[in-house]
């Protein structure tokens, strides 16, 4: 399949967007998209997904330490159906636990600003969580 995925890390408050290249090889930042209302943040996506001509989309799935689903897993599933009823391609959920850690610890290397750390790192754990998807894919 060819085109662009675009990664989601989803938060109440903001949610963190990242690109992939047209061969589907490397994940690049793009933007925090700040949080008034979900319905008003799955326009913005959506307006990305035509902008950027996206062909499928991947979010990142918080779950317990346990892999169990709690209430940010299902905040997260609700908010990919807003996006599902607006733009018409493919969602995909993927285990976002490690590439939390890692973005985490990616931010930790980064010295900015307290309020501008917290915008960046939700835009680098989208990043992160979709280079992990794409180096699943090509293996």
């Amino acid at each position: 399949m060819e085109g662009r995925v675009l990664g989601l890390d989803v938060g109440t408050r903001r949610i963190g967007v990242a690109v992939s290249d047209e061969s589907r090889l490397i994940a690049r930042e793009l933007t925090t998209i700040v949080v008034t209302s979900f319905p008003q943040a799955a326009q913005s996506v959506a307006v990305i997904v035509k902008e950027l001509d996206i062909t499928s989309i991947v979010i990142g799935l918080p779950l317990t330490m346990r892999g169990e689903e709690g209430e940010q897993a299902r905040i997260t599933r609700l908010f990919g159906a807003s996006i599902g009823r607006i733009v018409k391609v493919p969602l995909t959920y993927v285990d976002e636990r490690l590439t939390t850690k890692m973005s985490d610890a990616a931010m930790c290397e980064v010295s900015t600003k307290r309020s501008r750390r917290k915008i960046k790192r939700d835009s680098l754990a989208a990043l992160f969580i979709l280079q992990s998807y794409l180096d699943q894919q090509h293996r």
